[in-house]
């Protein structure tokens, strides 16, 4: 019975780092498309929970995506469609 335990929280982890390498791959395509800029910014907010590498991919993900002129290419990605 307590291995049990074991297996399910096994397979519930898995599917959790599934979900969340799904989300990373839709935030890089949206990001190559410049569109839903608000999604990868939440992304990065899940990503930093992830230490080491999520925490340094999640910062610089915000501070990248904060930034004026990269606010101005997903304006301008949103005009031209």
């Amino acid at each position: 019975m307590f291995l049990d335990y074991f297996v399910w929280m096994y397979v519930l982890m898995g599917f959790i780092a599934v979900g969340i390498a799904v989300l990373n791959a839709l935030s890089a395509r949206f990001l190559a498309l410049r569109k839903n800029r608000t999604f990868s910014l939440v992304v990065a907010g899940i990503n930093c929970q992830q230490m080491p590498f999520g925490t340094i991919l999640g910062v610089f993900t915000f501070i990248v995506l904060l930034r004026g002129s990269v606010r101005g290419s997903y304006e301008q990605a949103f005009t031209q469609q």
